[in-house]
């Protein structure tokens, strides 16, 4: 738990997602708290309780487009303010092919402009078996899209290097 005791003191924290909870506890030495999201005020939240209960969130947004967003909480009033969790709400992000945070290894290509309806209008496509893309990535899941056809077959999935799964990528059409 982190804390202070004066005022105008602020922590910020700068997150990827469309919304935040603030975590706290609150107490009868707790007080008010100015919320900025984006640098943009938000509201004053009490943290004062007659009694201490612990784990509270005591501010709340989601909505927000999905992003990069900045989160201030400055100490208003009360002999403490106390930040115990942040946590983060997100809609799908969605990474292309074309991404830095991609590592290919292997003969892949770029296909650009291709018009079948692929994120970006491009992939990334390899005909060499055992060729591999990794991508490092911060959350609770994952989802690989690709497309099915005839000229696809089967890929190994990993996830933080254990094998999970064979997909067949294979369609008729």
């Amino acid at each position: 738990m982190h804390f202070t005791q004066t005022n105008n003191d602020y922590f910020q924290y700068t997150f990827n997602g469309t919304g935040i909870e603030f975590i706290t506890e609150k107490d009868s030495s707790q007080g008010d708290i100015d919320i900025y999201i984006d640098n943009v005020f938000k509201q004053t939240v009490s943290t004062y309780n007659a009694s201490r209960l612990a784990q509270q969130t005591v501010y709340s947004i989601s909505g927000l487009p999905s992003g990069t967003h900045t989160v201030k909480a400055v100490k208003k009033s009360g002999t403490f303010m106390l930040l115990d969790q942040l946590r983060f709400k997100s809609s799908q992000i969605q990474y292309n092919n074309t991404d830095p945070g991609i590592l290919y290894t292997g003969s892949w290509s770029l296909n650009s402009n291709r018009g079948f309806g692929d994120y970006n209008n491009d992939v990334h496509f390899t005909q060499t078996n055992n060729d591999n893309f990794q991508f490092t990535f911060t959350g609770t899941g994952v989802e690989l899209l690709t497309e099915k056809d005839s000229s696809q077959g089967n890929v190994d999935i990993y996830l933080d290097n254990v094998f999970k799964a064979t997909v067949n990528t294979f369609n008729a059409s």
